[in-house]
Parts: C-alpha cells; sequence; structure tokens
C-alpha cells in the first residue's frame, strides 16, 4: 500500500523473476473485472494447484469444457434460497464449537482460535456440501484430510521458489502421496452416493451427481466432481476461517465493539439459554455484519465483486440500452443484492429504475432493496405487500366480476368434509396411518420405570432395514387438553374452522373444521417451555397490569410450561383471540424411536421398546409425563397411529461377517434386538458368523431385562453373548466393558466394531472413557492423548459408532 501510495493506483512488481501486475483502484479493478474483455487467468501459483485440483473452478482454464459447465451448474447451489437449507448445518457445527470452548474454558485451558475457525469451517462445508462429517471437534490433532490438503497447498506455494538444479524429489513424492489421499477420501464420499437417487439432496454433491446443464442437458464427469470437491474444501474452508480469526482478533482488542456486539446478540436472545438462531434472526445482526466487513477490509482473505446483471436478465440489460417508447409500461423494481459488496450495491437494480424511467413507463412504487446479508424475508415480504395493495389500488381485483342477474340461491349451501383432521399435518411430515397389533409392558409390575412393548402393522409397500427409526405424531394426554382449555377458558368441543392465511411450517396448519380438543389434543405442544416471544404475546394480551409485569420479568430459567404459566395469570382466561393462540402455540412435533424388530423375521411389521418419561415436574406442580413416551404407552391393539419409517445412518447398521461389540443402557437395546434377530435367522440359514458380544443395562434381572427369554434363547443358539449389567448391583455397563477388558481388546484387534445407543449424558461418556482406559493398560506407555487419539481414530474409520440421545 505503501508504493501505491508513493506511485500511484497501478504498479508492475517483479517476484522470483516474473513480473506481477498490481491494481488498487476501484474503477481498475471493476474494468479489469469485465467478462466481455478479459478471461480467467490461471497464474503461476494456481498452476500448481492445478496438480491436484486439476479443472476444479478455480484452477480451470478459461477454455476448457467443465469450467463453464460447473459454473453454470453449481449456481443454484449459491442462490439465497440454498443459504437458508444450510443454516441447520451451520446451526450444527457453531455448536461444537461454543461446546469445544466450554470444555476448554472449564479445564483451564487456552483456546487455538484460528485452529478452531479452521475446524469450523472444515466441518461446516463438509456436511452442508457433501452431506460428509470431518467430526473435527472430536479430534485432538487436525483430520488428516486437512494435514494433507495443507500439505498440498504449502507444495504449490513453494515450488514457486524452488532453485533450478535443486533435488525436491522427496518433497513431490510425498506431495503425490497426499495428493493421492485427498482423491481416496472424495472418491469414497462420492461413490457413497453415486447411483443412488439424488433428487432430494440439498447439498452440492447431490446437485453435482444429479443436476444436468440448463443448456445441453450434460452432466458433470466423476473426475470433474472430484475436482469440485476438493476445491471447495481448499477456497471455501481457508478464505472463511481466516475472515472469522481475523474479526475476532479485533474484537478481542477492541472492547467497546464487542460490547455493541454482545448487546446486538442479546437484543435478539439474550433472554433464552440456549437459542435456536433462526436464518432471518442472523439476517438482523447489521452491526456484526459491519465489524465482518471491517475486518475483510483490514485483512482480505479474498477478491469479491458484483452490480452486473445475472445472468438471465443479460439480454435485458442490453435492450434497456436502446431506444423504446415505454409510455403505456407501467414498473416496479425490487433489488436484490448484499451490502457487503457496499460499492456496488443495488448498482443494477437502480440503472434498471432510472432506464425505465427515462423511457418514459411510470413507477407504480419507488425502488425497494434487499440485503442478503440483513433482513432479507422482511424486506421481500414488506415489498410484496405494498406492491399488491397497489395494484388492486389501480386496476382492481382481476377475479371480479361485474353484478349479473342470478337465480335465487338456494336455500343451503352444505360442504362433504372427507377425511381426519391430521391429513394435512400427515402429509406435512410425510406420515402415514399405521395399525397397532400388540403391546405389552416388557418390566415387572409395579417397577418405577416402566417399559413398554409396542408392535404396529407397516402398510403395504412400507419395508424398513435393521436400527432404521420410526418417526411418530404423539398426541397430548386427555387430562392435560382439559387443563390446558380450562386455563385458557376454552370449551373443548367448540368447533374452529381454520385456514392459514400465511402457511408456515411453524405454525399450527389443519386446514379444517375440528373441535378444540382435537386441536390441543394433536396439534400443538402443550408440555415446552414458553419462548420469550410467546411470554411477549402473553403480556400483550393481558389486561391486568400487575400479571403483566409478572410475564415480561419472567427468568429465562423458569421451569414452569406455557400451560402452566397460563394457569399461574389467570387474567389470561378468556381473553386470548384464536389467531393469537395460534400464533402463540407451537406444532406438535413428530418423536423418533428406534425399531426394535428384523424384517428378517417380521418384515411386515415394525415393533418398539418405549421407556415411559415419569417424574416430579421441574416447575414442582404434580408428574410431568413424556408427550410421546406417555401416548405410545396407552396404545392399545387397534388403535392407529400417524408414522413412516425414517432410515439410520448406514454407519450404524451391523455386519454379521465382522466382529461386533453392541453396548446400550435401556430401551438403547432396542436396534441390538433386531441385530441379534438378524444373527439368528442367518446362523440358522447355515452362515458363519463373527463373533458378538452384546453389554446392556438394567436394573434386576427380574424387573427389566429386557425381551430376556428371546435374547437367552439367540445366546443359546449361538447368534449372541449376552453381558447384562445390573444397576442394583451397582453395575453399569461401562464397568463391566472394563471388567472384561482383555476379551473386548481381543476382539478390537481382530477388526471389530463397536456400537453403543442409549443415554448420551451418562452412559456413552462413561463408555467412552472405559475404552480409552482399556487401551491405556493394553499399550505399554500410553498416557491420556494417546488414549484419545487412539478413540477418535477408531471413529474416524466407523469402529466407534453412537445412536445416542439425551435422557430426560
Amino acid at each position: 500500500m505503501g508504493l501505491m501510495r508513493q506511485h500511484g493506483p497501478v504498479l508492475v512488481r517483479r517476484l522470483h523473476g516474473r513480473d506481477a501486475l498490481f491494481v488498487a483502484d476501484l474503477d481498475l479493478v471493476t474494468d479489469l473485472a469485465d467478462e466481455k474483455r478479459f478471461a480467467k487467468h490461471i497464474g503461476p501459483a494456481l498452476e500448481n494447484v492445478r496438480a491436484f485440483a486439476a479443472d476444479g473452478l478455480f484452477t480451470a482454464y478459461d477454455d476448457e469444457p467443465n469450467w463453464a459447465k460447473a459454473h453454470d451448474i453449481l449456481m443454484p447451489a449459491f442462490a439465497l434460497g440454498s443459504m437458508r437449507t444450510y443454516h441447520p448445518v451451520m446451526l450444527r457445527v457453531a455448536r461444537r464449537l461454543i461446546a469445544s470452548w466450554d470444555r476448554d474454558a472449564r479445564a483451564g485451558r487456552p483456546v487455538d482460535v484460528p485452529g478452531d475457525m479452521t475446524r469450523m469451517t472444515l466441518d461446516t462445508i463438509g456436511l452442508a456440501g457433501f452431506d460428509h462429517d470431518f467430526g473435527s471437534f472430536e479430534r485432538a490433532e487436525p483430520h488428516p484430510f486437512v494435514e494433507a490438503m495443507v500439505r498440498c497447498l504449502e507444495w504449490a506455494m513453494t515450488r514457486l521458489a524452488r532453485v533450478p538444479g535443486e533435488d525436491h524429489s522427496a518433497a513431490d513424492a510425498a506431495f503425490r502421496d497426499d495428493a493421492a489421499y485427498l482423491a481416496q477420501v472424495v472418491d469414497d464420499v462420492i461413490a457413497a452416493r453415486t447411483g443412488t437417487d439424488q433428487s432430494g439432496a440439498g447439498d452440492l454433491l447431490g446437485l453435482m451427481l444429479g443436476a444436468r446443464h440448463p443448456a445441453d442437458g450434460t452432466t458433470l464427469d466423476p473426475a470433474n466432481i472430484r475436482n469440485q470437491v476438493i476445491t471447495f474444501l481448499i477456497a471455501g474452508h481457508e478464505t472463511t476461517s481466516g475472515a472469522m480469526s481475523f474479526a475476532l482478533y479485533h474484537l478481542a482488542k477492541n472492547p467497546t465493539v464487542l460490547r455493541l456486539v454482545q448487546r446486538e446478540a442479546d437484543a435478539l436472545w439474550g433472554d433464552t439459554a440456549d437459542p435456536e438462531p433462526t436464518y432471518d434472526e442472523v439476517g438482523r445482526l447489521t452491526y456484526t455484519r459491519q465489524v465482518l466487513n471491517e475486518a475483510l477490509r483490514l485483512w482480505p482473505t479474498a477478491a469479491s465483486y458484483n452490480g452486473r446483471p445475472t445472468d438471465d436478465a443479460t439480454a435485458f440489460a442490453a435492450w434497456l440500452e436502446g431506444t423504446h417508447d415505454l409510455t403505456d409500461v407501467t414498473y416496479a423494481v425490487l433489488g436484490v443484492g448484499d451490502r457487503n459488496w457496499a460499492a456496488t450495491y443495488q448498482h443494477f437494480p437502480t440503472r434498471v429504475d432510472d432506464r425505465l424511467a427515462e423511457l418514459g413507463a411510470a413507477r407504480l412504487l419507488d425502488r425497494a432493496a434487499a440485503d442478503a446479508s440483513g433482513d432479507l424475508g422482511g424486506a421481500v415480504a414488506d415489498f410484496t405487500a405494498r406492491l399488491r395493495r397497489a395494484l388492486l389500488q389501480q386496476y382492481g381485483d382481476p377475479d371480479a366480476t361485474a353484478p349479473t342477474a342470478e337465480p335465487a340461491p338456494a336455500a343451503y349451501e352444505v360442504r362433504t368434509l372427507t377425511g381426519s383432521h391430521l391429513d394435512a399435518l400427515a402429509e406435512r411430515h410425510g406420515l402415514v396411518p399405521m395399525t397397532v397389533t400388540e403391546t405389552r409392558d416388557l418390566t415387572a409390575p409395579g417397577h418405577p420405570r416402566r417399559k413398554r412393548f409396542v408392535r404396529v402393522a407397516l402398510p403395504d409397500g412400507t419395508a424398513y432395514r435393521t436400527a432404521d427409526h420410526l418417526t411418530v405424531l404423539p398426541a397430548n394426554a386427555p387430562a392435560l387438553v382439559d387443563r390446558a382449555a380450562c386455563a385458557l377458558g376454552v370449551d373443548p368441543d367448540a368447533v374452529l374452522d381454520i385456514r392459514a392465511t400465511r402457511p408456515r411450517r411453524d405454525s399450527p396448519a389443519p386446514d379444517r373444521s375440528l373441535t378444540i380438543r382435537q386441536l390441543l389434543s394433536c396439534h400443538v405442544e402443550l408440555q415446552q417451555r414458553p419462548t420469550p416471544a410467546q411470554l411477549a404475546a402473553l403480556a400483550a394480551a393481558n389486561p391486568c397490569p400487575p400479571e403483566r409485569a409478572s410475564l415480561a420479568a419472567l427468568a429465562a430459567d423458569d421451569p414452569r410450561t406455557l400451560v402452566e404459566v397460563i394457569e399461574d395469570h389467570p387474567a389470561l382466561r378468556g381473553v386470548l383471540d384464536w389467531p393469537t393462540l395460534l400464533e402463540v402455540l407451537t406444532p406438535l412435533r413428530p418423536r423418533h424411536y428406534s425399531i426394535s424388530s428384523s424384517p428378517a423375521v417380521s418384515p411386515a411389521h415394525a415393533d418398539l421398546m418405549v421407556s415411559l418419561l415419569e417424574a416430579p415436574a421441574r416447575s414442582g406442580n404434580g408428574v410431568h409425563r413424556g408427550t410421546g413416551s406417555g401416548y405410545l404407552v396407552s396404545l392399545q391393539p387397534g388403535d392407529t397411529v400417524y408414522a413412516r419409517v425414517q432410515p439410520c445412518r448406514d454407519a450404524f447398521r451391523i455386519d454379521a461377517s465382522t466382529p461386533v461389540i453392541m453396548i446400550a443402557a435401556g430401551t438403547g437395546l432396542a436396534p441390538f434386538r433386531g441385530a441379534v434377530a438378524d444373527r439368528t435367522a442367518a446362523l440358522a440359514a447355515g452362515a458363519e458368523l463373527a463373533p458378538a458380544l452384546c453389554y446392556f443395562g438394567c436394573d434386576a434381572p427380574d424387573a427389566d431385562f429386557l425381551h430376556a427369554e428371546e435374547l437367552r434363547a439367540a445366546e443359546a443358539a449361538g447368534a449372541v453373548s449376552l453381558r447384562p449389567a445390573f444397576s442394583t448391583a451397582g453395575t453399569f455397563v461401562q464397568h463391566r466393558v472394563a471388567a472384561e477388558a482383555g476379551e473386548v481388546w481381543e476382539l478390537l484387534a481382530a477388526g471389530a466394531r463397536v456400537y453403543v445407543c442409549g443415554d448420551g449424558s451418562k452412559m456413552a461418556p462413561g463408555v467412552r472413557e472405559a475404552f480409552r482406559t482399556l487401551y491405556r493398560h493394553h499399550v505399554p506407555g500410553a498416557d491420556d492423548a494417546a488414549a484419545v487419539d487412539w478413540l477418535d481414530a477408531l471413529i474416524a474409520d466407523g469402529r466407534y459408532v453412537e445412536d445416542v440421545y439425551a435422557a430426560g
């Protein structure tokens, strides 16, 4: 920059024997970015990167066919709608980062911010782009893929400065090994998806495997898909991690700015202990966005440019520059852009607006601007509403007809209602009716932790695989429904006819007539704690000033459910109209349960093990009974449930040809019961099976040894070796694993895979520690760090797989 100030905005410097042109002027950069006059150039550094990224988007030559083809096919993946699709994955990885920093803070360890930014961005791109989890925060060291990728980039850069005549054969050989490893990892990811239906995939890889070029219908070849995957992992994670690292550094150095960023976040989520930021809420972090922009200005990690018409608007832009008479044309312009590119933000929409007016067209509305880095959805919704009002005022309702003489109306208007009030909800979640054929208790009478067996008949054409899940729509308990109706001051037998004027997936939408009892039973959550938005709505509707103040002052950790809060503020009784209530109430969500049966034994039925969640309410008001488990426990043969089969992760499917160690607690035994049934059937058919151990925790042999007779018969047949652990004797599954460490270690040495299912808060961490201890005892000199690395390697290789949940 000092040279620019001295010599002007254009200069040439000689670097490593090559002349390099530098430009530091916005107009000149804009001119150089004119794709009509300048071609895409691959410089010496990128030329070296071609050795492992080939014809990916960044390293492809301008005249290579795959450059234009990939550009056109992948454009939809970077549209605004796609960004919204990636939002849940970004949240998931952000939570991993926060959990990692929490662990370091509790242990008094410093945080490696740049390293963690690399981990966060790599995991985000891996999941959002290719549905591949690098699990970077579960590792003490970077993922081997990252290390190989960094070494390849270092090779590409250091190769620029090589002195002729020196021997670099060792470095080149190491590079070839790293490049081959990158290609193999990516090829394996692609192979797992190739040949499968990608129509519902929402990631980049699904698009590359299934999408055809809009002009000639061709697809990307497998080698180019690999090159694109490597390119996105290189370019995407490096630039974003750098930008985030610089932004956090400057925030740490500027406490006043940091406090303003905190204030902006607190205004949105300060009252929520564990917030779930939405895509639109993130767009409202305008000050935070400015901080990121300033960090990018100070330390730019990549060049960027916009302001030109999109490809489908190029012809219109050219036409607009001609001479036309548009005196009979009325128009309105909504410009969509990104304020991050401040120099060209709204450049093209502004030109369209001005030029249409110059040609004589009549402006119906003032030009509106929608910022992709701001409240994009709100801006579009506001523009749409204003445009509709303006069109109605100027042109009227096109569907309206002039009054005509009509025959006298009939005395009655009759509508025939068919189907169920659950039809729209079932369609939303892809659920179908299934019939319960058998139910029974799995625990001894009077056992305090009741567990229930439920079997449902699958509809014709519905199949499942061992370890899949059954997604079930529950219903609220009748007593709870009556209690809610009383608190609200409504007649549960009154009939409502509900039609959503603004249908949303996050709102109840029965879209038909139904009773209030049906609405409260099957369409809304009644046992969740209220969100700040729900409390604000209740406070606004409450006519009693003291109660209104009480609602406004509720602490974020208040343990009461929404119904309990309404009960404790009786002035709300009868004052909430139904449009307000439907905005306040949360839609009932389906619950997921592991299928405990095997299609090899029962292909037409799916079995469930249900553990009833029943404990004193956190509010101190009576007993809390889980919505999902309470509903399933109440079912009887002949009842109908709305459900669907949800495939489990492929990593959790058990191969009978490989030694296996299954570990579970309580109803976490469900998928392993199915796996044992698979093995029993295979054994009966004459197959040879690898060894299988099944560790499972229960309270006592005569209390909750689930499916004891069936499992003991399978053990007697040689299908499995059962290893129960009884908590009443002070033994949990991790204790028995530790006690039998020698046998477990031998199986691991023979290639055994470990599967863990059940409680993720206590059991799963305990089992992980048992395996780390096992490693330390069997490997001389191994310390805690080595044990962590060993278990992480098992996880990365798919030999230690968990399917766990938060208990209670």
